[in-house]
Order: structure tokens, then C-alpha cells, then sequence
């Protein structure tokens, strides 16, 4: 999984590639934890170049939103089946998707 991570203002951009599933998630959710860590303002993950997210990517997603103390935490540039996969699981509620 390759990740890129951009500071826009006050907001943190990370850019995900590949899947997010049991092999990647525990990588990618470190780097999501270490980022809210020191988040001043909101949390976008971008999700444009992500064809499939697993239950554990699925779970990577609520414990960043749990971490996030009520700050912003958007789900950005999602393809059809990836926000298909979101709101089934009814955890469109949490994240805001862009």
C-alpha cells in the first residue's frame, strides 16, 4: 500500500493506494493513528486510488474516528463499491463522504 500524507492548512490529506485489507490495515492504520496524534484541524482520507476495502480496512476507518474527538473526518474520492461497502455497514453515519 503506498500512502502519501499533504498538510493543507490546518487539515491532513493522506492518499491511499491499492486495497485496504487484511494485509495493509494494520500499516495503514498505524500511519492514520500517528496523524491524529498531531491533528490540528480535519482528516481527510483520500480514497480515489483504493479499489477494495475489507472489514479490517473497515475497522482501521472507525478506530481513526473514534480517536478523532469530534474533529472533521472525511472519506474522500471513493468509487462506487467502496461507498456502496460504507453504507451497507451503516457507517456512513460516522464519516462524512465526499
Amino acid at each position: 500500500m503506498n500512502v502519501e500524507i499533504n498538510k493543507i492548512g490546518t487539515d491532513t490529506e493522506i492518499i491511499l493506494e491499492s486495497r485496504l485489507d487484511a494485509v495493509t490495515s494494520s500499516s495503514v492504520d498505524e500511519i492514520i493513528q500517528k496523524e491524529i496524534d498531531v491533528l490540528e484541524g480535519s482528516l481527510i482520507i483520500n480514497l480515489k486510488n483504493v479499489d477494495y476495502v475489507s472489514s479490517m480496512g473497515l475497522r482501521t476507518f472507525v478506530a481513526a474516528y473514534k480517536k478523532m474527538n469530534g474533529k472533521k473526518m472525511i472519506l474522500s474520492n471513493a468509487n462506487t463499491s467502496v461507498k456502496e461497502v460504507i453504507k451497507m455497514t451503516g457507517l456512513s453515519s460516522l464519516f462524512v463522504l465526499e
